[in-house]
């Protein structure tokens, strides 16, 4: 035998086939009869009911599913513009990393030419100064 909730959702009128013929039902009082009469009229009128419950039910469960995706959707949105940030973030961490390093290198070259003992005699004054020169716009 069929469930309500099973009748409901194949057809209103199934439930009632299930019925047992009015023979079988001789002995029934009358009382009883009548309440089954009326049951079968609520429950005509209930399935509707019923079914668009089950509808609401469905389009919340379906609104609930769609919020989900379209924040898990965001979410890989931002989540995809962090790591292209992050990413941008380690390249400029590199290049910085490499003008630190040369302009450390170029210091040292300065420092080295500036402590120059060789600069004894114009000649070698005006070959360190020419190094300085060379050196020193590097550092921009």
């Amino acid at each position: 035998m069929k469930s309500f909730q099973q009748a409901c959702d194949d057809d209103d009128g199934s439930l009632f086939r299930l019925r047992p013929e009015p023979t079988l039902l001789a002995g029934v009082p009358d009382n009883v009869a009548s309440a089954m009469n009326t049951l079968e009229e609520l429950l005509r009128k209930g399935s509707p009911a019923l079914a668009a419950y089950e509808r609401h039910t469905i389009f919340l469960k379906r609104a609930q599913h769609e919020a989900v995706g379209a924040a898990m959707a965001e979410l890989v949105s931002v989540n995809n513009l962090i790591n292209e940030l992050h990413d941008a973030l380690d390249a400029r961490r590199a290049q910085l990393l490499a003008a630190q390093h040369a302009k450390r290198q170029i210091f040292a070259e300065i420092t080295a030419a500036a402590r120059s003992p060789v600069v004894t005699t114009e000649e070698s004054h005006a070959r360190a100064t020419a190094a300085l020169v060379v050196l020193i716009p590097r550092l921009g």
